[in-house]
């Protein structure tokens, strides 16, 4: 297959070198720098959650190999970027810099193979996503999987049916969400008549089963130990368009409106066009099909609250890539239908690149800061250390918290959750310290504060509230507060 015939800049010296892989390279390279230097230039994190909790498997999976096959961790990411956090948690935002660097190259390359005027701008789009660019500076799972995406896309364009489809059966242990997005892979490989390609999709679930079930005896461990069946419920629903309302985070405000327009455009071709263009089938399967389903599905999850689905607008930073291309896509219909015109498309592109960029630095609040949501945590960590109360055995779930504390939340003799002590509350050795937090104490572990409160075996010793209330993506109200008991 060849790609369409694209418009040609002007042959120029200025117009190679804008062409050329050095330019890309300068700007893959300026476009990971920057969120590098909002890093150096915080003193908070992005996500103290799930973004910690992520990095506390990776570093600590090497004393518990174990962990290397937490469902919930992700085994994929564990195992990758296991080495990389060892060197602390900056070597895991180490390691999602590298992958976002990666995908907006990928990103790009794409664009070339498409036969776009604008690739270039696909690994700006990409990193200068608001979310994105706020996710790449985290623990979190999102970037590996944007690129896991996209180089499986890439190879499919390149008719590396066997290296895409043997990558792309990874993708469900880089997040869960992947076997939703594999079988679009399959469509491809059908209607290309890529037949002998197709088994090797389950690669990736077949090498894990096995692996898992010789190590504990579940070769169904997949399916069995997935942490998201039977968690239907727990933290609410909400309405059918809460993702496509976060458009600006997600996209942002001109990037969407691009967005719309390459798809509904591709959707056309895709039903109209007798003769197709050479890739409109991958283009319309794999960047807006594997888009679109990835969005349907967390939007049908939240609103009829299936498999513990929180709202969080941030994990569309997984696919957010696909939409830096399919922006790209539109600027090059625009350009075609403004050839008389020839400075509509760039203008639009400086415009929509100018305001991503924009909403980056002012939606996501960066630099990050001890914020309002962290201040109780963060607090708290301090006073125990300064105070000494971290000799002995510490319950806590929060992940910060002991992100802070710098303790290893997998040895159960020095550190253990609250679902633990909810089960041995009157049988704590004195001294014990418990760490109850507002978020996750009574939602993840179940165990409510008063009921700390009314125990005859527990002392409050200290109790840290944030300012003000915050509101939750999913539109929950909480008072961020941790409170700090020990065992009389």
């Amino acid at each position: 297959m060849t790609a369409s015939p694209a418009l040609e800049p002007p042959v120029n010296a200025l117009g190679s070198f804008l062409r050329s892989r050095r330019f890309l390279l300068l700007l893959c390279l300026a476009s990971v720098v920057a969120p590098a230097i909002v890093y150096l230039l915080s003193d908070g994190v992005y996500d103290h959650g799930d973004g910690v909790r992520h990095y506390q498997i990776a570093r600590y999976s090497w004393k518990h190999p174990e962990q290397l096959l937490n469902h919930w961790g992700k085994p994929v990411f564990t195992l990758l970027c296991s080495p990389f956090a060892q060197l602390g948690y900056s070597g895991a935002v180490l390691f999602n810099l590298l992958c976002a660097f990666g995908t907006a190259w990928g990103a790009a390359s794409i664009c070339r193979v498409l036969g776009s005027r604008f690739a270039p701008y696909a690994a700006l789009f990409t990193v200068f996503m608001p979310l994105y660019f706020a996710v790449i500076l985290s623990g979190l799972t999102e970037p590996l999987f944007g690129l896991v995406l996209i180089s499986a896309i890439r190879l499919t364009l390149t008719q590396r049916y066997f290296l895409a489809a043997s990558l792309i059966s990874f993708l469900p242990f880089v997040r869960t969400e992947g076997f939703f997005l594999v079988p679009l892979f399959g469509v491809v490989l059908l209607l290309r008549g890529r037949w002998k390609a197709l088994p090797l999709l389950a690669a990736g679930t077949i090498i894990f089963s096995v692996v898992g079930g010789l190590i504990n005896d579940d070769f169904l461990w997949v399916l069995n130990g997935n942490p998201y069946i039977g968690a239907e419920d727990i933290y609410g629903r909400g309405p059918p368009l809460h993702f496509v309302r976060g458009h600006k985070a997600v996209l942002g405000t001109v990037g969407l409106a691009l967005f719309v327009a390459g798809g509904a455009s591709t959707v056309w071709r895709l039903l109209k066009e007798r003769r197709q263009h050479a890739f409109l089938l991958e283009e319309g399967w794999l960047i807006f099909g594997c888009f679109s389903v990835y969005l349907g599905m967390h939007s049908i999850f939240w609103h009829y609250g299936l498999f513990g689905s929180l709202g969080l607008l941030r994990v569309m930073a997984a696919v957010s890539p696909l939409g830096a291309i399919a922006i790209v896509r539109a600027l090059d219909k625009l350009q075609e239908r403004t050839v008389e015109r020839g400075w509509v498309a760039p203008m639009v592109a400086v415009l929509a690149a100018g305001g991503n960029i924009y909403q980056c630095l002012h939606q996501q609040q960066v630099p990050f800061r001890i914020t309002n949501d962290l201040s109780p945590g963060h607090a708290a960590a301090r006073y125990i250390r300064d105070e000494g109360l971290d000799h002995g055995l510490v319950l806590c779930f929060h992940p910060y918290i002991l992100f802070k504390l710098d303790r290893d939340p997998f040895d159960a003799a020095k550190t253990n959750d609250l679902e633990w002590a909810n089960e041995n509350l009157g049988r704590l050795a004195k001294g014990t310290l418990l760490v109850w937090d507002s978020h996750f104490g009574p939602g993840q572990e179940g165990l409510q504060l008063q009921k700390l409160v009314d125990a005859p075996s527990l002392e409050l010793v200290k109790a840290f509230k944030a300012d003000h209330e915050e509101v939750r993506d999913n539109g929950m109200r909480e008072w961020p507060a941790v409170y700090l008991f020990r065992a009389r």
